[in-house]
Order: C-alpha cells, then structure tokens, then sequence
C-alpha cells in the first residue's frame, strides 16, 4: 500500500496515531541501521540524519475527544437501524469498547478462549498469543466483562462462535490484505458514524470510545493505577503485576462495575431505550437473548 493510501485508510478508519516521542524512537533506530549501512558502504548517506519532528499548533490543538450523551444516542440508535442482522459483530465491538475502553484492533482480534470464565464473572484476556498484535508490553491485561455486555448478550455471542468452530470470537469480520480483522469494520464504523449518526467533528472517531471509557473511570473515582491496568495505559510494568493475581482482579471487577453513562445504550439497540435492565444479585444481568 502506498503511503498516501495508507494515511487516508488509517484517516477514514479514525485509527490511534503514533505519539511524538515514539516517532522520535523510530527514526532513531532507523537512523542507527542507515548509519551502519553507510559504515560498510551498503549506502552513500544516512537519510534520517539529523530528522527533526515538531509538533505542528494543528498537532497541539488536535485531541480525541469523549462522546457525549447526545453523541452515544445518535450514535447507537444509527447503528441499531443501518447495521443489518448478519453484521451484529458491527453492534457488539462499539460496545464493547465502550464498557472496557480497548483499542479497536484488540477487540476485533480477540478469540473465543480469551474471553474466560472465573468465580466472579468472566473477563477479557488482551494478549499477543497466536499471532494477534497489540500496541506494547502493558496492552497485555485482563479487562472483566462489564454487566452490561451480559445484558446485551455476549455470552451467547461466543457460544456461537465455539459451536462453529470459529477462531474469532467476532466471526462476522473478514480480515484485510494485511490481516487485520479491524481493517474493513473500521471502514464500516466510520461510514455510520460520519453519515448515518451525521457526527462529524474530526475529533470524535472509534477510539473516542477509550477517551469516554476513562472520563467514565474518572467520575466514579477509580484510582489511577487502576484505570491504567483497565486500559493497558501504564508504562510501570509493577501496576500490571499488581493486578495479575486473583486478588488484583478482583479490584478490577469491583470498579467495573462502578462504570455507568447516563444513555442506556443497551435499551437502544434492543430497541427499547426506556428498559431497566433486571440484575441478580451479585449485579450481572442474566438476559443473554440479544445477539
């Protein structure tokens, strides 16, 4: 793919950027191999010599922003009626970014044995086993699955995918050429998004569901550490062993639960906005009819 081509993908499909700082590390260690070729006379010159990256006011300025309860509205509703029955995949991986705040390739890639089942509930493995890519060594982390995706059905989602045989849990999705199985949903996500749902403020794309994730950890008074283990943010691979063992996740089930937004995205795309969802005791619901 050309690079032209490549940006105006990762533009349409709203895909994460790379930081400044990781730019810089790249061309570092791009500037170390062409310094080594010109040593043994593979090259005449080192092209990334001496590369500087500046942020641009435009680059300072631009920042991925939360939806809004106006935006998951408009937003869930579009999907609820664009999205026909054999793309449900299409309705569940929105949500499911929006109650665990994973990165768009981390739940499109995910299989059926990384959703597992413990004493509490169940929980999301975000792993590189098997081929699967993630951004870095902290994006390795277990999320548990928010009582709300129960609701919508999740469960009967992957007993599904099990009884079919499939890999993916999400086995709606056709990777791309490159392997990527976020690769065409992406496209498909942003279409609703720009012309269905009409948002069309540059800053609000997939992963602002991350942001609206972490706005939500934030307003029931998560800790810091514990967010970073929720969204694989923290650069102190000590808060990840922290959270490794059955007590850890514990913690982190206790504060997912915490998790709420004013919009019962849920009753939206049931088709029942006003619905009161009907939990058991210990908080998850176990209506599992909706796939």
């Amino acid at each position: 793919m050309a690079i032209r081509d490549a940006i105006a993908t990762a533009e349409a499909e709203g895909l994460e950027k790379i930081g400044t700082q990781t730019l810089r590390k790249h061309l570092a260690a791009i500037s170390t191999i062409l310094g080594r070729a010109v040593a043994f006379g593979y090259v005449e010159n080192n092209q990334a010599e001496g590369i500087k990256v500046i942020k641009t006011r435009a680059q300072r300025r631009e920042k991925r922003k939360s939806f809004t309860d106006e935006n998951m509205t408009t937003l869930f509703k579009a999907l609820r009626e664009s999205v026909p029955e054999e793309r449900s995949d299409d309705l569940f991986i929105p949500l499911v970014a929006l109650y665990t705040g994973a990165r768009q390739e981390e739940i499109c890639q995910l299989h059926t044995f990384d959703v597992v089942q413990y004493s509490a509930g169940w929980y999301f493995s975000i792993n590189d086993d098997d081929g699967k890519k993630i951004k870095n060594d902290t994006s390795i982390r277990v999320v548990p699955v928010h009582p709300e995706l129960i609701r919508f059905g999740l469960i009967g989602r992957l007993e599904q995918s099990k009884a079919r045989g499939s890999k993916l849990l999400f086995d709606q999705l056709q990777p791309d050429q490159r392997e990527r199985a976020a690769g065409p949903y992406g496209k498909r996500f942003a279409r609703v998004l720009r012309e269905k749902a009409g948002i069309k403020d540059d800053g609000l794309v997939f992963h602002s569901f991350r942001h609206t994730f972490k706005t939500a950890a934030r307003r029931c008074e998560m800790p810091g550490d514990t967010q970073n283990a929720l969204v694989g943010h923290s650069g102190e691979n000590a808060v990840a062993d922290r959270y490794g063992d059955r007590q850890g996740l514990d913690i982190l089930e206790k504060w997912m639960r915490r998790i709420s937004y004013s919009v019962d995205v849920v009753g939206i795309l049931k088709g029942e906005p006003d619905l009161v969802s009907d939990e058991s005791e210990n908080g998850i619901a176990q209506r599992a009819d909706v796939v």
